[in-house]
Protein backbone atom coordinates (compact mmCIF):
# COMPACT_ATOMS: atom_id res chain seq x y z
CA UNK A 1 0.00 0.00 0.00
CA UNK A 2 1.51 3.16 -0.94
CA UNK A 3 1.21 6.81 1.07
CA UNK A 4 1.92 10.11 0.10
CA UNK A 5 3.27 12.74 2.86
CA UNK A 6 3.80 16.51 1.57
CA UNK A 7 5.89 18.27 3.62
CA UNK A 8 7.49 21.94 2.73
CA UNK A 9 9.75 21.91 -0.18
CA UNK A 10 9.58 17.85 -0.50
CA UNK A 11 7.35 15.01 -1.32
CA UNK A 12 7.75 12.09 -0.21
CA UNK A 13 6.27 8.68 -1.45
CA UNK A 14 6.72 5.49 1.45
CA UNK A 15 6.01 2.21 -0.64
CA UNK A 16 5.87 -0.29 2.13
CA UNK A 17 9.48 -0.61 3.80
CA UNK A 18 10.75 2.03 0.98
CA UNK A 19 10.85 5.61 0.91
CA UNK A 20 11.40 7.56 -1.84
CA UNK A 21 11.92 11.42 -1.25
CA UNK A 22 11.49 13.87 -4.47
CA UNK A 23 13.10 17.63 -3.29
CA UNK A 24 11.24 20.33 -4.93
CA UNK A 25 13.11 22.61 -6.81
CA UNK A 26 13.62 26.10 -5.55
CA UNK A 27 13.10 28.69 -8.48
CA UNK A 28 13.57 32.44 -8.13
CA UNK A 29 10.61 34.18 -10.29
CA UNK A 30 12.94 37.06 -10.35
CA UNK A 31 15.24 35.56 -12.16
CA UNK A 32 13.26 33.13 -14.39
CA UNK A 33 11.20 35.72 -16.29
CA UNK A 34 14.07 37.16 -18.26
CA UNK A 35 15.59 33.61 -18.88
CA UNK A 36 14.94 32.09 -23.16
CA UNK A 37 11.18 30.95 -23.68
CA UNK A 38 12.72 27.24 -23.79
CA UNK A 39 14.27 27.41 -20.12
CA UNK A 40 10.58 28.66 -18.27
CA UNK A 41 9.05 25.89 -20.35
CA UNK A 42 11.26 23.46 -18.70
CA UNK A 43 10.29 25.35 -15.59
CA UNK A 44 6.63 25.26 -16.37
CA UNK A 45 6.50 21.39 -16.83
CA UNK A 46 8.25 20.43 -13.40
CA UNK A 47 5.89 23.25 -11.85
CA UNK A 48 3.22 20.95 -13.38
CA UNK A 49 4.41 18.26 -11.97
CA UNK A 50 4.72 19.91 -8.76
CA UNK A 51 8.68 19.20 -8.85
CA UNK A 52 9.16 23.09 -8.10
CA UNK A 53 8.94 25.30 -5.82
CA UNK A 54 8.57 29.32 -7.27
CA UNK A 55 9.93 31.78 -4.83
CA UNK A 56 7.86 35.63 -5.90
CA UNK A 57 9.74 37.97 -3.93
CA UNK A 58 10.62 41.28 -5.44
CA UNK A 59 7.70 40.08 -8.04
CA UNK A 60 4.58 42.74 -8.57
CA UNK A 61 3.21 41.76 -11.70
CA UNK A 62 3.98 39.83 -14.71
CA UNK A 63 2.26 40.66 -17.99
CA UNK A 64 -0.12 38.40 -19.68
CA UNK A 65 2.31 36.98 -22.05
CA UNK A 66 4.90 35.63 -19.03
CA UNK A 67 1.69 34.04 -17.14
CA UNK A 68 0.63 32.41 -20.12
CA UNK A 69 4.12 30.80 -20.56
CA UNK A 70 4.43 29.94 -16.55
CA UNK A 71 1.18 28.07 -16.94
CA UNK A 72 1.75 26.14 -20.52
CA UNK A 73 2.77 22.93 -18.40
CA UNK A 74 0.47 23.67 -15.07
CA UNK A 75 -2.72 21.42 -15.53
CA UNK A 76 -5.89 23.82 -16.90
CA UNK A 77 -8.11 22.15 -13.86
CA UNK A 78 -5.67 23.83 -10.73
CA UNK A 79 -6.88 25.97 -8.47
CA UNK A 80 -6.12 27.75 -5.73
CA UNK A 81 -5.16 24.95 -3.43
CA UNK A 82 -2.88 23.48 -6.06
CA UNK A 83 -0.81 26.73 -6.83
CA UNK A 84 0.09 26.65 -2.85
CA UNK A 85 1.92 23.50 -3.51
CA UNK A 86 4.44 25.53 -6.62
CA UNK A 87 4.42 28.84 -5.61
CA UNK A 88 5.76 30.22 -1.85
CA UNK A 89 2.56 31.74 -0.36
CA UNK A 90 5.32 33.72 2.09
CA UNK A 91 6.79 34.92 -0.32
CA UNK A 92 3.66 36.35 -2.71
CA UNK A 93 3.17 40.36 -2.98
CA UNK A 94 -0.77 41.59 -2.48
CA UNK A 95 -0.45 42.66 -5.64
CA UNK A 96 1.06 39.37 -7.31
CA UNK A 97 -1.56 37.30 -5.30
CA UNK A 98 -4.65 39.27 -6.84
CA UNK A 99 -3.22 38.70 -10.06
CA UNK A 100 -2.80 35.08 -9.86
CA UNK A 101 -5.79 35.00 -8.40
CA UNK A 102 -7.85 36.66 -11.27
CA UNK A 103 -5.38 34.30 -13.93
CA UNK A 104 -7.05 31.33 -12.42
CA UNK A 105 -10.51 32.91 -12.44
CA UNK A 106 -10.41 33.63 -16.29
CA UNK A 107 -8.44 30.68 -16.71
CA UNK A 108 -10.71 28.07 -15.22
CA UNK A 109 -13.97 30.02 -16.78
CA UNK A 110 -15.68 31.92 -13.18
CA UNK A 111 -16.37 35.56 -13.58
CA UNK A 112 -14.13 37.81 -11.77
CA UNK A 113 -15.28 39.60 -8.78
CA UNK A 114 -15.97 42.90 -9.06
CA UNK A 115 -13.82 43.83 -6.00
CA UNK A 116 -10.02 43.30 -6.32
CA UNK A 117 -10.47 43.44 -1.96
CA UNK A 118 -13.06 40.60 -2.34
CA UNK A 119 -10.65 39.06 -4.92
CA UNK A 120 -7.90 39.45 -2.46
CA UNK A 121 -10.26 37.98 0.40
CA UNK A 122 -10.49 34.65 -1.60
CA UNK A 123 -7.30 33.89 -2.50
CA UNK A 124 -6.51 34.66 1.08
CA UNK A 125 -8.86 31.79 2.26
CA UNK A 126 -5.92 29.35 0.83
CA UNK A 127 -2.61 31.31 0.69
CA UNK A 128 -1.51 33.25 3.42
CA UNK A 129 -1.26 36.88 2.48
CA UNK A 130 0.31 39.84 4.02
CA UNK A 131 -3.16 41.76 4.58
CA UNK A 132 -5.67 38.91 4.75
CA UNK A 133 -7.13 40.50 8.10
CA UNK A 134 -7.75 43.57 6.28
CA UNK A 135 -9.43 41.76 3.91
CA UNK A 136 -11.50 40.00 6.00
CA UNK A 137 -12.12 43.43 7.80
CA UNK A 138 -13.61 45.16 4.53
CA UNK A 139 -15.94 42.06 3.62
CA UNK A 140 -17.20 41.82 6.97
Amino acid sequence: MACVTLHYQTKYLRITNYELRIMKIPVKLQELIPQPEAAILLISSLMGQKLALVDCTNVAELTPEQLNLIFTHIPPTWDYQELTEIFNPDTLTETFAIQLCEYIDHRLGRTPTSSLITNYYVLGQVLPCPQKEHAQNAVK
